[in-house]
C-alpha cells in the first residue's frame, strides 16, 4: 500500500512520456514496447520495495522478540536482586545478633587514653576494677578479668602509621569470666 503513491507518480510520468512523444510518425507498437519497458520498470521497482518492506516488517519482529526477552532478563532480574536484598539483610541480621552472643560477656571502656595501660592491658584494667569496686579483692578481679586489649582501629577509619597519633582513643575490649561481679 505504501507503493501506491510511488506506482501512480511513475505511471503518470510514462504517460506524460507517451503523449509528448507522440507524433504522426511514430508507430503504436514503438508505444506500446515504451509502455511495456515502463511498466516493467515499474513492476521491478515494486518488486524491489515490496521485499525491502518484507525485510522491514521481519527486523520489526525480531527487534520486538529481543526486547521482550530484554524484559523478561530485567525481571529476572529485579526479583533476583530483592531476593538478594533480603537475603543479606537476613544475615545482616544474624551477624549482628551473633555479635551482640559473642559479646555478652565482654565489656568495653571507652575514653581512656592511649598507651594510659601500658604494656599489660589486662593488669591495668583489674587495678582499674580495683578501684571503681573496693569491695572486691584483687584475687576476685584476677580470676574474673580473664582478658584485656585496646580494640584495633575500624577499617572505616584511616589508621595512622604512628598509634600514639590517634586523635580520640579506641575502647579497651575486657573479657569477663562470670559476669556477676
Amino acid at each position: 500500500m505504501a507503493d501506491l503513491p510511488i506506482l501512480l507518480l511513475l505511471r503518470s510520468v510514462a504517460v506524460t512520456d507517451l503523449l509528448q512523444g507522440h507524433s504522426e510518425e511514430q508507430s503504436i507498437s514503438e508505444e506500446v514496447s515504451l509502455a511495456s519497458i515502463l511498466l516493467a520498470a515499474v513492476a521491478s521497482e515494486d518488486a524491489n520495495l515490496s521485499t525491502k518492506a518484507t525485510t522491514v516488517q521481519e527486523d520489526m519482529k525480531e527487534l520486538q522478540q529481543l526486547v521482550a526477552e530484554a524484559k523478561d532478563v530485567g525481571t529476572a532480574t529485579v526479583k533476583t536482586i530483592g531476593n538478594h536484598d533480603q537475603q543479606l539483610i537476613r544475615v545482616h541480621s544474624k551477624i549482628e545478633d551473633q555479635k551482640n552472643h559473642q559479646w555478652r560477656n565482654n565489656l568495653r571502656v571507652f575514653s581512656i587514653l592511649e598507651r594510659k595501660e601500658g604494656d599489660d592491658p589486662l593488669q591495668f584494667m583489674v587495678q582499674l576494677f580495683g578501684k571503681a569496686f573496693p569491695d572486691l579483692s584483687d584475687s576476685d578481679m584476677d580470676s574474673q578479668i580473664l582478658q584485656a586489649h585496646r580494640l584495633p582501629i575500624t577499617q572505616n577509619s584511616s589508621p595512622p602509621s604512628d598509634r600514639s597519633k590517634v586523635t580520640q582513643p579506641q575502647p579497651i575490649l575486657i573479657y569477663i569470666g562470670n559476669f556477676l561481679l
